[in-house]
C-alpha cells in the first residue's frame, strides 16, 4: 500500500476498489484533510504553509447528506459544523474542489468549494474520470511567479 501514493497508476486501481459503505461525516473528512495538509495534529508532517511554490488542494467527493455526528443528530447542525471546517480549510490557503455524486447537498458543498468552477455535480460515477482529468488540468496549469 505505500507505493500506492508514489505511483498514480497503482493509486486508480486502488481507489476503484473502494465501495461506499456506512454514514456520511463531511467535518471529519474535512477535518482531517485540513489536518494533513497543514502541521495541524495528529499529522504535524506537512511543509509549513508559506513554503514557496506549494499548492495545497482538498478534494471533497461525496455521495451523500451528513448523516453522521458525535456532536449532533441535526442536520442543520452537522451542515453548520462542515461549512465552520470548509472555511477553516480555505482560510489556511487550501484550495477545496467538492464533487457531489448522485446525492448530498448541493449547496453546502458548493458552499465548501473555494471557488463556484470547483464544484462538480455528477450522476452516475463514471462520469468521475473526466471531472478529475479537469481538476488535474486545473492544478497541472497553476504556474507562480514573482
Amino acid at each position: 500500500l505505500d507505493d500506492i501514493w508514489t505511483n498514480t497508476p497503482g493509486l486508480v486501481s486502488h481507489l476503484g476498489t473502494m465501495q461506499p459503505s456506512g454514514n456520511t461525516n463531511l467535518t471529519v473528512g474535512v477535518s482531517w484533510g485540513q489536518a494533513i495538509l497543514t502541521r495541524a495534529e495528529p499529522v504535524n508532517e506537512a511543509a509549513p504553509l508559506n513554503t514557496p511554490s506549494l499548492y495545497r488542494v482538498m478534494i471533497l467527493l461525496t455521495d451523500g447528506d451528513n448523516t453522521e455526528s458525535k456532536h449532533s443528530s441535526n442536520q442543520n447542525t452537522m451542515d453548520a459544523r462542515s461549512r465552520a471546517a470548509c472555511a477553516s480549510t480555505k482560510a489556511q490557503g487550501i484550495t477545496i474542489y467538492s464533487i457531489r455524486v448522485i446525492d448530498g447537498d448541493a449547496p453546502l458543498l458548493r458552499d465548501c468549494a473555494s471557488t463556484p468552477g470547483n464544484y462538480y455535480e455528477v450522476s452516475n460515477a463514471s462520469q468521475l474520470t473526466p471531472v478529475f482529468q479537469q481538476i488535474a488540468a486545473q492544478i497541472v496549469n497553476i504556474r507562480i511567479t514573482n
